[in-house]
């Protein structure tokens, strides 16, 4: 095979691992075995994001089939994807705006970013079951803990990229960008939702604000890009979500169906989302609580203070 053919048999796994990983379907070729990768940065990244693809499609239709968190696989997935970034320069990681360059710059800079928006959205999805297994199933797993920290950190980096990338390229070609910064969206804010049942022990509240900032200036220029609506629009609605379970707001998350919002997660099936008390009923219900013991106690004890042959001499 020459190198030209070889080259476009790669960017056809490239594309059907890709698509079958938005679409949540086992992907056509099973073949890794294409050409060795050239030496540099880009190079390799392209090649070991292909392989690891697979294994998270492998890992999905797994755990799709036999019900099982598939820990052990994640993890060895995890740790090649950091022993790839660990292979590459740290200065190769840096990024800035496309804005002001040659064209010839322009094409090289998108192309990198291209590569490690794709890198950190991997991460993402390798994590985000385990996010929505959360939800479901409240747990303190010391897996999930970890997906949850991975999670947060490689979201901020897709979306973060996102805004370099399509700020400058407004064109249609670019697409497929949009897929990925609409589910590291989802995934920051499910983390953040699910963060929230922690009270005064989340951690993920420190870096709220700078998140829900990010997250809208993303909403913003998906709607100048004119994606989708219903994109969008779902987007919005976790968005409004997460404000109200910081607020207090009760939400059940579930399986079943339910009358609730309705997140579409690829081979994990459709999730609901039903508002089970809003802030107000919450304030409310805690107004209406009887005092607990040692309130009781201290009532009792003021009460008795005014009685107090002392407190008429005052």
């Amino acid at each position: 095979m020459t190198d030209r053919a070889e080259g476009i048999w790669f960017l056809l796994l490239m594309a059907d691992r890709h698509m079958s990983l938005r679409l949540g379907l086992p992907f056509a070729v099973a073949d890794n075995n294409f050409s060795d990768p050239r030496g540099d940065a880009l190079s390799k990244l392209n090649h070991i994001h292909v392989v690891v693809s697979g294994r998270i499609i492998a890992r999905n239709l797994r755990m799709q089939r036999q019900g099982e968190p598939e820990y052990d696989e994640t993890r060895k997935i995890d740790y090649s994807l950091k022993q790839v970034a660990r292979s590459i320069p740290a200065d190769w990681w840096s990024f800035s705006s496309l804005h002001g360059l040659a064209e010839a710059d322009v094409m090289e800079k998108t192309s990198t970013l291209s590569a490690q928006l794709t890198h950190h959205y991997l991460i993402v999805v390798l994590h985000q079951p385990y996010i929505v297994l959360s939800l479901v199933s409240p747990t303190t797993n010391e897996h999930v803990s970890y997906s949850k920290l991975v999670v947060c950190s490689a979201s901020r980096e897709v979306l973060l990229r996102f805004l370099v990338i399509r700020s400058f390229h407004r064109g249609g070609s670019y697409f497929g960008f949009e897929e990925k910064a609409c589910t590291a969206m989802c995934v920051l804010l499910l983390a953040h939702i699910d963060g929230h049942r922690l009270g005064q022990a989340n951690s993920l509240e420190h870096q709220r604000p700078q998140d829900l900032a990010l997250v809208n200036k993303v909403l913003n220029l998906l709607e100048e890009m004119h994606v989708p609506n219903f994109e969008v629009e779902t987007l919005k609605n976790v968005v409004g979500i997460e404000r109200q379970v910081a607020d207090g707001a009760n939400y059940a998350w579930m399986k079943k169906a339910g009358t609730g919002l309705e997140l579409t997660i690829p081979y994990f099936g459709t999730v609901y989302c039903v508002l089970m008390s809003s802030p107000e009923q919450v304030i409310h219900q805690e107004i209406s609580l009887p005092p607990s013991s040692d309130t009781a106690v201290l009532l009792d004890f003021l009460d008795m203070l005014e009685e107090s042959p002392l407190c008429d001499q005052a």
